[in-house]
């Protein structure tokens, strides 16, 4: 494919990338990052007819724009310690993961951390990677037209490439892991440059809660589903943030919170004087509106399955009838079935925080 354009002046200086030699042009995009080379291709239709981006291109070019600091918290890669249990910046850290965008390569948007479930975040392979990491300086994988149109003419050839790419791509990652599994009798420098290996080489994987939803994952695999009597309410673990009640935890803000010093010490196992405990949230889609929301933010049916999520107890629905956010619920029911839906739920809360004190 010819990129180079004829000059309709002889005295006009060709000073355009068009006019370089194609195999130079190839070259330099080559050398460009995944932002950059998307870019070049959308300067001139020549360029773009040149560069021929593909659906893996603009994926990369995602991956590659999660990283940026205006997705990233203000540059700040978030960093999870397995062995320690510890994550870096926490959850109860909001103002860092506001502005925390992650990937998503099915709807190829860039989506709140909260639009994805916990393994699509925080799995080795998965969760972004750190700064200096392969991943985080990938360049664009790219062919030059006249590699493409061999594949083209000869696609055994084209697949044999690609299980090459594939198989060795594989056996880096078998090693790294390996040596990541090994790294408790290691050095810590060890460890993190098997981990800085490891980290993120999957993003393309990674799926947002509602794309996995429309794939049917969590028909299939989702054993919270499985015990509500409810056709098409997933219930999707998410993070683990702390709350001083339950009641805190299905409304924070209702009331004011208590100083330190006058929060009641809790019996907790694991540790000693704690003010506040940690409860996991669950996301969960409407059936009215499509929209995902929080699990408190639901009302209808038995109001005790909340509670029944949040302690651990087995869910007990003894009603088909579906659950709704609480903007369907008011526009099925009525903004009065609302406030005394809403009412017997802080009730309940209430009284299950009296009867655990």
């Amino acid at each position: 494919m010819a990129c180079r354009k004829e000059n309709s002046s002889p005295t006009q200086p060709r000073t355009s990338l068009i006019y370089l030699p194609n195999d130079v042009l190839s070259d330099l995009i080559v050398l460009l990052d995944p932002i950059a080379a998307i870019a070049l291709s959308q300067t001139s239709r020549d360029l773009r007819a040149f560069v021929a981006p593909t659906r893996q291109h603009f994926l990369q070019r995602l991956l590659a724009l999660e990283l940026l600091p205006e997705h990233n918290g203000g540059g700040l890669v978030p960093l999870l310690a397995p062995r320690r249990y510890k994550i870096d910046p926490s959850w109860d850290d909001a103002d860092a993961w506001a502005s925390m965008r992650y990937a998503c390569a099915g709807c190829m948007k860039l989506l709140s951390h909260s639009r994805f479930d916990n393994h699509s975040i925080l799995s080795l392979a998965m969760r972004k990677p750190p700064p200096g990491s392969d991943q985080a300086n990938a360049l664009i994988e790219w062919q030059p037209p006249d590699r493409r149109a061999s594949f083209i003419a000869d696609p055994k050839a084209h697949w044999s490439h690609i299980h090459a790419i594939r198989a060795h791509a594989k056996q880096q990652e078998k090693r790294w892991r390996c040596q990541y599994a090994e790294a408790p009798v290691w050095p810590e420098d060890l460890i993190s440059a098997a981990e800085s290996h490891v980290s993120g080489i999957h993003r393309d994987r990674r799926l947002c809660i509602e794309c996995r939803f429309h794939r049917g994952d969590w028909r299939r695999t989702n054993a919270l589903s499985k015990l509500v009597p409810v056709q098409g309410f997933p219930i999707i673990r998410s993070r683990q943030l702390p709350f001083a009640t339950v009641l805190d935890r299905f409304f924070p803000g209702f009331f004011e919170p208590l100083p330190i010093a006058l929060r009641p010490r809790l019996t907790l196992v694991y540790r000693m004087n704690a003010t506040v405990r940690f409860f996991a949230l669950y996301a969960s889609r409407c059936p009215g509106c499509s929209k995902w929301y929080e699990i408190s933010g639901f009302r209808g049916g038995d109001e005790s399955n909340l509670l029944d999520i949040i302690t651990g107890e087995p869910l007990k629905m003894r009603t088909s009838e579906p659950l709704l956010c609480n903007r369907c619920y008011c526009q099925r029911h009525g903004r009065a079935q609302l406030e005394r839906a809403l009412i017997n739920a802080v009730h309940a809360t209430a009284e299950f925080d009296r009867s655990q004190a």
